[in-house]
């Protein structure tokens, strides 16, 4: 296991990153996830620099349906219930890739150690991890590349 523990990120992480604007809506946001066939997407600035990253679950979370508005007063009015649902729709409309996002989504660095990756995989519970150097974010490692990773290490 010592050849394992002396790995770095930058030895397994992807380079190519997808990245969308703080401004971007809901829609452009699935598109781009769609488009690019990923989870997540770094937010950025207008600089380039990451500000957070926001992923399906987010939009999951985010997209209004008729299921997270029904309350009990609703149940017995299907008009007010109609009523609740336009204007929540109304509100996930007009939200951005930037207030949909985790700020603090865990990230790592290209010289952090697959230790620290396998740690904030477990303890996180996230399916990628974001790589960021200068607030830039350079690459990604997904706990796919990890297992890869650690198997070829001892294979």
């Amino acid at each position: 296991m010592g050849t394992l523990h002396r790995l770095k990120v930058k030895d397994f992480m992807k380079t190519q990153v997808f990245l969308i604007p703080q401004s971007a809506s809901v829609q452009d946001t699935a598109q781009a996830m769609i488009t690019d066939q990923v989870i997540g997407l770094g937010v950025v600035n207008e600089e380039g620099k990451l500000l957070g990253m926001v992923s399906v679950d987010d939009l999951l979370e985010n997209k209004a349906t008729p299921v997270h508005f029904i309350t009990e007063p609703s149940i017995h009015n299907p008009y007010a219930l109609m009523d609740e649902f336009k204007k929540e729709r109304k509100k996930t409309k007009g939200l951005t890739a930037g207030e949909m996002m985790d700020p603090d989504y865990p990230r790592l660095s290209p010289e952090d150690s697959v230790d620290r990756a396998m740690n904030i995989f477990l303890e996180d519970k996230v399916a990628f991890i974001p790589v960021v150097e200068n607030q830039r974010m350079v690459g990604v490692v997904t706990r796919m590349d990890l297992i890869q990773h650690i198997y070829k290490v001892h294979a």
